[in-house]
């Protein structure tokens, strides 16, 4: 799966996921192993900033 927010890639690397960076067309992603938990995560991540931006 790759990711493209700073932010997101950074919450996700705290919770001990482990990423490679991606270069395509001067543009950086981050590619993460797709998992269950990692979808969770994602889907957490976007529910409590949802929330902080009500």
């Amino acid at each position: 799966m790759e990711i493209k927010s700073k932010r997101l890639k950074r919450f996700l690397y705290n919770l001990g996921f482990e990423f490679k960076l991606i270069n395509k067309n001067g543009d950086e992603f981050y590619q993460f192993e797709e998992t269950e938990m990692l979808k969770e995560c994602i889907e957490f991540y976007y529910r409590v900033r949802k929330r902080f931006n009500k």
